[in-house]
């Protein structure tokens, strides 16, 4: 296999970075991966906006990264394609060839989605380079594992870019843009549930549509969380787990002592018998921007959370919190699992059995407590 690449790389050619660009008209990110994938790397789709303001960015993604798409202005057009329809991935590759786009980047180290990307016939793509497969790509950037593995992501992003351009692009800023109406619409939601500027408004996502078993946490344990919050900072509780998620939240919310103190809309949906946010996904964004706390396993929200500037408190399962979160940053506090102290970025998911049963309340409520005395309360001030 190795042998295959090296031919291939040789045949494709390489450009040495840094490399000038030129003039370029039309930019594809290629990131077939899901919301919080694209949260992170929104970093790229910045930095190409600040260096090209004219050019047309599009996106090559899976259809879920629509929901996404009305907080990143800076994306003109998206391409979507279905996960795992590899013929239909290769037809609609091949039609981009229309575009005629003067660069590619590919922010992951998939092989088959380099190999897309060598489909579009951009006239340059670059990518990382890891075990030889960015043979597709003309400028290779060497990473010594898969991608979002080792360090935070936003950096691992950027160092592409940077490293293939000689750009210097930012990572600690916001890259999701709130609508005006979308803020306005949260704005009324948080009026109908009797949330006034004054409470303390924690938000709570439990639940996970991938690798459930590695990335979530008991439901009596976020049911004992729920009721310190409530009772020792007189807490109102908002959860913003989706429709498919509300049996996995149900019992969480039979845990909870007082339930007048959960706000949000009434669940109708399947005889439910919870309050949830029920919002589309840009106004869980504005909804993130306002709430005080969140509590949360790692999943889309958290990513959100993350660049809304929301203080909060992860348990993370699936991978080191590292990788997801600024260093040194006090408004993210986050307790992993265990079996991560075996972690090997070598795999795409561990082997480890997951211990995310040993994460306790107390280990919560401790860093919930440091974000109250040290961050909260000087935010809620300003």
């Amino acid at each position: 296999m190795s042998l295959l690449l090296r031919l291939i790389a040789k045949l494709v050619g390489a450009l040495s970075p840094p490399v000038d660009p030129g003039r370029v008209k039309k930019v594809l990110i290629a990131d077939l991966s899901f919301i919080g994938d694209i949260v992170m790397t929104s970093v790229v789709h910045r930095a190409v906006r600040e260096q090209y303001p004219h050019a047309a960015i599009h996106i090559l993604g899976f259809p879920v990264v629509e929901n996404i798409l009305p907080l990143l202005p800076m994306i003109d057009r998206f391409h979507p394609v279905r996960k795992g329809k590899r013929l239909s991935q290769v037809v609609a590759a091949i039609g981009l060839r229309r575009e005629r786009f003067d660069l590619a980047i590919h922010v992951n180290t998939g092989l088959w989605t380099n190999f897309l990307v060598y489909l579009t016939g951009a006239k340059i793509r670059l990518g990382y380079d890891y075990g030889g497969r960015g043979c597709f790509h003309q400028i290779r950037i060497p990473i010594a594992t898969r991608t979002v593995k080792t360090i935070y992501r936003r950096h691992e992003c950027v160092d592409l870019v940077d490293r293939a351009f000689g750009w210097t692009s930012s990572t600690d800023i916001p890259v999701l843009t709130l609508p005006a109406q979308v803020e306005t619409s949260v704005d009324a939601l948080l009026s109908s549930w009797g949330v006034a500027d004054g409470d303390f408004l924690v938000g709570i996502h439990t639940s996970s549509r991938q690798d459930r078993e590695i990335r979530c946490w008991d439901e009596e344990k976020f049911a004992a969380v729920a009721n310190r919050l409530i009772e020792f900072h007189g807490a109102k509780v908002v959860f913003t787990d989706v429709a498919s998620d509300r049996p996995f939240v149900e019992p969480i919310i039979a845990g909870i002592a007082r339930k007048d103190r959960i706000v949000g809309e009434e669940d109708r949906i399947a005889g439910g018998k919870g309050r949830y946010a029920n919002v589309t996904l840009p106004e869980l964004y504005g909804l993130l921007k306002r709430i005080d706390l969140f509590i949360t396993i790692n999943t889309a929200p958290m990513h959100l959370a993350v660049d809304a500037g929301t203080p909060l408190v992860a348990i993370v399962g699936y991978a080191p919190g590292r990788i997801y979160f600024p260093p040194d940053d006090d408004r993210f506090q986050w307790i992993e699992d265990p079996a991560l102290q075996s972690y090997d970025p070598e795999l795409i998911v561990q082997t480890a059995p997951s211990r995310m049963g040993e994460i306790n309340v107390a280990d919560v409520m401790k860093k919930v407590e440091y974000l109250v005395d040290n961050v909260i309360k000087n935010r809620k001030a300003q």
